[in-house]
């Protein structure tokens, strides 16, 4: 399934709505439950953290490992924050060959090429 993906055999819609939207609203709901997660491991109960999330983890990271070693919430993020990445590149590389052999509007070619980069843009706030 993810070889067809990457090769762009499927129609644009279905690799947009159902492979990008979707795979997009799983991997932010995980991103978000892990950051979450990871944030209360590193910060604890009343502390306050830095906004972005590699900052908090490099500001506080001598004090992670000499205390405690790295929680396993954060290695869980970094693994979510890595399979978005390879997921939507095979989206991305997918949308990209399928839009080629789209014989519709072109219109619609560019649009979802367009909203899926800003789709993942927006979705790295999440993972950062």
């Amino acid at each position: 399934m993810l070889k067809k993906l990457a090769a762009g055999e499927y129609p644009l819609k279905t690799i947009f709505w159902g492979f990008g939207f979707v795979g997009y609203l799983f991997f932010t709901l995980v991103a978000m439950m892990s950051k979450s997660g990871a944030i209360h491991a590193v910060c604890g109960e009343g502390r306050r953290c830095a906004s972005s999330f590699i900052l908090l983890v490099f500001s506080s990271f001598v004090d992670m490992i000499t205390r405690r070693g790295i929680p396993l919430a954060i290695v869980l993020h970094f693994l979510v924050g890595a399979c978005f990445v390879c997921y939507m590149i095979l989206v991305m590389r997918g949308l990209m060959k399928s839009s080629k052999t789209y014989e519709g509007s072109p219109f619609w070619s560019w649009s979802a090429k367009i909203a899926m980069v800003v789709l993942i843009l927006l979705n790295l706030k999440n993972i950062l």
